[in-house]
């Protein structure tokens, strides 16, 4: 509410304002962080501006004690897996965007905004999912078309973790600490990994962790195999049931027709089931596969191998592709 003196009158005019909620901040909280071009446009247009961005976040992440674990600079966005401090992340952000547009506005000749509107902060809560973010913000390039594999594109992190080297600072001991915890290297597990976190897709979006071949395997043979391989009838599947033989096997079957290159939807259409259950199916197989002292990793070579070997084209899904 504000007054305003008119003459001998005063009036009374009400406002409402939205307020700007404070982001969350925890001591040693890792976040997800993502900002983009305002209205799409590109904020690095040479490679002195991809040098200068990461020069930049070096000053000022060691000046806010941020560290980084894995990036990705791509032409209208970016994608960075940071760990704060003591400090909350919105200081260190603050500066780092606003000094890089001024220095952007500059070279260029442009005025106002390079980025659009405040940049996300998505909390990260636990190791399966940390891991499959480094994997997507790596598949990032590859994703939007810049390049065929991580490894040829220069503006990521991709290169600490392939061969121990790369532009920026790149801190990669907590990554492949968790790692360590299962017994294997990160590049390794690139292939046991969905290539989005689960969260982060949509539910018309597909999981696209596997190879072209996969539109060749329909779900009713992938039923089959899984049902196979399970000692069930392929109908056992599709009942509502919590016997845990059976919910561990439409489990596997969700997770490996994800990986074959369904969608959340069509996978949850062809089982009726919601999109939330079969993400949530995905995910539980993710955490399993990290795990090394379960079966996991072996039932879903077995399913993947056995849907490859007796593929059956579908030229109504080839067909759109």
């Amino acid at each position: 509410m504000s007054y305003r003196r008119i003459g001998r009158k005063t009036e009374v005019r009400w406002e409402t304002k939205v307020p700007r909620f404070p982001r969350v901040h925890a001591d040693n909280a890792i976040y997800h962080t993502i900002a983009r071009g305002n209205n799409k446009q590109d904020v690095f247009l040479s490679e002195d501006d991809y040098y200068f961005y990461l020069s930049l976040f070096e000053k000022y992440g060691s000046r806010h004690g941020v560290t980084l674990h894995a990036y990705a600079l791509l032409p209208n966005h970016i994608h960075l897996l940071v760990q704060v401090s003591t400090r909350p992340l919105s200081g260190m952000m603050h500066v780092l965007q606003q000094s890089y547009t001024q220095a952007f506005n500059r070279r260029y000749g442009h005025v106002g905004h390079v980025f659009q509107g405040r940049y996300k902060a998505l909390l990260v809560e636990d190791d399966a999912y940390l891991l499959q973010l480094v994997k997507y913000i790596h598949l990032n390039p590859v994703e939007a078309g810049l390049c065929r594999e991580p490894d040829d594109y220069p503006w990521s992190s991709h290169s600490h973790y392939s061969i121990g080297w790369g532009r920026g600072t790149v801190e990669t001991g907590l990554v492949k600490s968790i790692m360590a915890v299962f017994g294997t290297g990160i590049i390794d597990d690139y292939a046991l990994l969905p290539a989005k976190p689960v969260e982060a897709v949509l539910p018309d979006q597909p999981v696209k962790g596997a190879t072209t071949k996969s539109v060749e395997t329909t779900l009713d043979r992938l039923l089959s195999i899984v049902a196979q391989l399970s000692n069930l009838p392929p109908s056992a599947l599709l009942e509502s049931t919590k016997i845990r033989h059976v919910v561990q096997a439409r489990r596997l079957f969700i997770y490996c027709a994800s990986r074959v290159g369904y969608k959340m939807s069509e996978i949850g259409q062809y089982l009726g089931r919601s999109n939330t259950s079969v993400s949530e199916a995905v995910e539980h197989v993710t955490r399993k596969l990290l795990d090394r002292q379960s079966n996991w990793t072996h039932r879903v070579k077995q399913v993947l191998d056995e849907a490859d070997s007796s593929a059956t084209v579908s030229h109504s899904r080839l067909s759109k592709h």
